[in-house]
């Protein structure tokens, strides 16, 4: 009769153990139906430039944002790009009425940065990870810093001829 009652004491026990798993689990959850929880960064984002066009090129920026903690929803975050003249401060790229860029699920982001004007002579490309919901002005005498909770990184490439 002992070696059923320690049967039924092994069974109540991986029960209990496999919910307790479970729950746990539940933070982890990626199901394709309900989107995943914004995901906690216990250190800054690296973020790179992957291309930065050379003076007088057209062709866009491109970067990439790894997240330090995984699963990270990439939809919570946005790059916003300035272009800066030494002296003058920066205007957000691509458009005013556009200024962030979407980042998608592998941390990949590109933007035009050459919309109008000299904007293909400018000799700083700024780019900040920031939430989606950042707002900042579009014409801008100082590029936002880092404040670690709606600008999370900030990197910078001067463009030579």
């Amino acid at each position: 009769m002992r070696f059923g009652y320690c049967k039924a004491g092994s069974l109540a026990a991986f029960v209990l153990g496999f919910i307790a798993l479970l729950s746990a689990c539940d933070k982890f959850h990626t199901s394709p139906t309900e989107p995943r929880a914004q995901c906690v960064l216990p250190a800054p984002p690296a973020m790179v430039f992957t291309s930065v066009p050379a003076i007088g090129s057209s062709d866009h920026v491109k970067g990439t944002v790894t997240f330090q903690n995984s699963p990270c929803d990439a939809q919570n975050y946005r790059v916003a790009l300035y272009v800066s003249f030494d002296g003058v401060g920066g205007i957000c790229k691509p458009y005013e009425s556009t200024p962030l860029t979407m980042i998608d699920e592998k941390g990949r982001w590109e933007s035009a940065y050459d919309t109008g004007g000299v904007d293909d002579q400018a000799p700083w490309i700024f780019a900040l990870l920031v939430t989606k919901d950042f707002t900042d002005s579009c014409f801008t005498s100082s590029i936002p810093q880092v404040d670690g909770v709606k600008v999370l990184a900030r990197i910078s490439q001067n463009r030579t001829h």
